[in-house]
């Protein structure tokens, strides 16, 4: 990201340092805007909808010098679209996918989750980087993943159950704590 604002962008280190520094700050954000977003609206609406904010954040970012001759502005705006809604997306996610399993099993998907969201990192940018090569267009390449993405999306959760307003099952272990209080 910090690469791109002073390649493609043309901003000065200090620039481009303080607009991702600024962005990621705002990102942290995104993680209760999430979870707010999931109990109140809904796992799989959060998600969609945080994924679509990510997406035009992203669209945004790549695309900001195409949409004005001082591109700090619009950079800016879309890393602030960008960082939130990515980090809003996954805990909605994860709400909704950590809630769709027995709780026996929760941990273990809590990890596979970490590590396919790592795995999935690594593999956008490779898929970035083979695009942006075929197309000579870092900002057409982003804007094939989205166009993959968003119906992958809306997809996943189709086949997800909606968990919020589910009851709560009392397990064991929570049992016992009530019982030596």
């Amino acid at each position: 990201l910090f690469f791109h604002a002073l390649r493609a962008l043309a901003l000065a280190p200090p620039q481009a340092l303080l607009v991702i520094t600024a962005g990621g700050a705002i990102g942290l954000a995104g993680f209760p805007l999430g979870a707010r977003l999931a109990e109140s609206a809904g796992r799989r609406r959060a998600f969609l909808v945080s994924s679509a904010l990510f997406a035009a954040g992203s669209l945004g970012y790549f695309g900001a010098p195409r949409f004005a001759g001082d591109p700090v502005w619009p950079f800016a705006a879309a890393f602030a679209a960008l960082a939130p809604g990515g980090n809003a997306a996954t805990t909605a996610f994860r709400s909704l996918a950590i809630e769709s399993v027995p709780a026996e099993r929760r941990g273990a998907l809590t990890g596979a989750l970490a590590v396919a969201g790592a795995v999935g990192w690594i593999v956008s940018m490779l898929a970035v980087a083979g695009l942006a090569h075929w197309f000579a267009s870092i900002g057409a390449a982003v804007a094939v993943l989205v166009a993959t993405a968003v119906p992958a999306a809306v997809a996943l959760v189709s086949i997800v159950p909606e968990t919020r307003g589910g009851a709560f099952k009392e397990l064991p272990l929570e049992r016992a704590f009530a019982d030596a209080a």
